[in-house]
């Protein structure tokens, strides 16, 4: 094999210590954060000369590391050419052969490295500029539902009750409800809920029972001719422009990571602008223009999202447009990055450590520039504090519980994380020489049958449940988590957290985990290490410390729910009134 690199996904059952093979998630595992901070701010610099608003909207999720589904996260492409390209310099190569590579972004850096240092590539499948065009076609008639359900809802316009005003819009996230409602309920001003899935969907089908006794008016209720006028522009002047310079700004981001990092990925980049074209995307987008035309309807002054994603920032985008003040109640519990290109609004934040992770970590070019970070505390933590203080547990059994709580990651980083922990419940059972019982506590996006095949193996009790999480938590003796919401839960319940993380920094450590005195273990050894030697009293000692830390940082008592409204309602206030409606 000299001459030739071989680069494998993960394992391709070939020994990866040797020099002519390089293992794409190894490399990217072995980067620091300060690395991974390095891209992930400093590309929020770039501005397009073309299609500003998509690239308001859309930045962030080109540069995120955490996507579980989709690809083409530039940030890990530049950190995995930046990896790559230092094992070249040291091998020299004369052939690459991708052996098992997955993900299409990762492939066009394995050929963007080829061309930049003339090494030839084999087996590198990413697709090209006709499949970018094929996926914008096809997002723009995915469009055709969104239409007919906007010309259906002018036909039913005049039969459905709609306010004539309202100072606020509530656009909670749907499924996410739950994090919106107690700010809704104590609110002391007008407002309107505001639902966003198709008129007909909603009226026909049970989506969001829960948000139906706030008489919710949906989005597209709120269109008009000349608003479908706006978005076939919009899909003209905006998606087809931006698809017909779609190579100027190939050209542009490529010149910038050039210069900015001497990093040489135009394929990466490609297919990285391939996110744009999807329906789903261009009908969020869309949206926008609905909300900005409610905005105009009810003579709107403020408006609070439950979501950052691209519809939360396009209800942003809309708000600004229109002297609206915007407000993100996030559904988190454990808000830690701050976005590389932010859009102004006031964001509610569980503790102080977001607050102090921005001050201090966060360059300055990649800060707010409007709004407040405010402590607000969350809702759903002092309701659980208060439930687990009125409630007892009673257990059929005198097992230790470890609760395994899960998240929708890649499949591999789903089956490793519940095969290191069944590992650990197995050595726990033999370091506290007592029976260990397992409850793998599925993500609601998750289908409890996965599991089924991964926990198959085990001879410890092994329970599969989607079920109450406070019960589970209250129930558990340890919870074990890669970098979930449960784990401060976990700890708030009175029950303390491990992290098993070892794709730091693709898959972040939360800022709980990292101040709250969480063990957060790296690798299989880690694992190994920890659990063969943890005893009783190393549990109490983690129960105390994390929940001191938990108590001292977060805001677990009064009504933060209350605070949030006090505070949009005092904005409210000294916020002068249009007289437009």
């Amino acid at each position: 094999m000299e001459g030739r690199l071989v680069v494998c996904q993960e394992d391709v059952n070939l020994d990866e210590s040797r020099r002519d093979v390089f293992s794409i998630e190894g490399a990217l595992q072995s980067v620091s954060r300060e690395q991974w901070d390095e891209f992930y701010y400093n590309l929020g610099l770039f501005r397009p000369s073309e299609g500003t608003e998509i690239f308001e909207a859309m930045w962030k999720h080109f540069v995120v590391p955490t996507l579980s589904e989709g690809d083409g996260s530039l940030a890990r492409s530049a950190l995995l050419y930046r990896q790559l390209e230092e094992r070249i310099r040291e091998t020299e190569p004369a052939e690459i052969v991708c052996a098992s590579v997955e993900r299409p972004s990762d492939a066009a850096v394995i050929e963007d490295i080829g061309n930049e240092y003339n090494i030839s590539v084999k087996n590198a499948e990413y697709g090209g500029r006709r499949a970018t065009q094929f996926a914008h076609v096809t997002a723009v008639l995915g469009l055709l539902p969104f239409f007919i359900d906007q010309l259906l809802s002018l036909i039913l316009k005049p039969f459905v009750e709609i306010p004539e005003r309202s100072d606020t819009l509530f656009l909670p996230a749907v499924g996410r409800f739950e994090s919106m409602r107690p700010v809704i309920d104590r609110a002391e001003m007008d407002y309107t809920v505001i639902a966003t899935p198709l008129t007909a969907v909603w009226h026909l089908k049970s989506v969001a029972p829960e948000m139906r006794a706030y008489d919710p008016v949906p989005i597209n209720l709120f269109t008009s001719p000349t608003v479908l006028v706006q978005q076939v522009r919009y899909i003209v002047f905006e998606f087809g422009v931006q698809e017909a310079f779609r190579g100027r700004l190939t050209s542009e981001l490529d010149e910038f990571m050039r210069q900015e990092f001497d990093i040489a990925i135009p394929n990466a980049i490609e297919l990285s602008l391939r996110q744009l074209h999807q329906s789903n995307v261009y009908r969020r987008l869309l949206l926008g223009l609905l909300v900005e035309s409610a905005i105009e309807r009810l003579g709107t002054r403020q408006v609070a999202i439950g979501t950052e994603s691209v519809l939360g920032r396009s209800v942003l985008l809309a708000a600004s447009r229109n002297g609206c003040a915007g407000y993100q109640i996030p559904h988190s519990i454990t808000t830690e990055y701050i976005a590389p290109v932010q859009l102004d609004r006031t964001i509610f934040l569980p503790s102080e450590l977001p607050i102090e992770y921005l001050e201090e970590h966060v360059p300055k070019h990649a800060r707010k520039t409007e709004g407040d970070l405010v402590k607000a505390g969350r809702p759903y933590l002092t309701e659980l504090k208060r439930a687990v203080a009125e409630t007892s547990i009673e257990r059929s059994d005198n097992s230790f519980r470890i609760l395994v709580a899960t998240q929708p990651h890649d499949d591999e980083i789903r089956d490793a994380f519940v095969e290191n922990a069944l590992a650990a419940a197995h050595l726990l059972a033999d370091a506290l020489e007592a029976d260990v019982s397992v409850v793998v506590k599925t993500h609601p996006s998750e289908d409890p049958e996965y599991y089924e095949s991964v926990t198959g193996e085990t001879d410890l009790p092994v329970e599969i449940t989607d079920g109450d999480l406070r019960w589970n938590l209250q129930a558990s003796d340890l919870v074990l988590t890669v970098n979930s919401n449960v784990g401060l839960e976990g700890i708030i319940a009175g029950t303390p957290c491990v992290c098993i993380n070892f794709w730091n920094p693709l898959l972040y450590d939360l800022l709980y985990a990292q101040h709250a005195a969480v063990p957060i273990l790296r690798s299989p050894d880690e694992v190994r290490s920890f659990f063969r030697s943890l005893t009783a009293d190393d549990v109490s000692a983690l129960r105390s410390d994390q929940t001191e830390f938990v108590e001292e940082q977060f805001v677990l008592d009064g009504s933060p729910a209350r605070a949030i409204a006090s505070r949009m309602e005092s904005d409210l206030e000294n916020r002068p009134r249009s007289d437009s409606v």
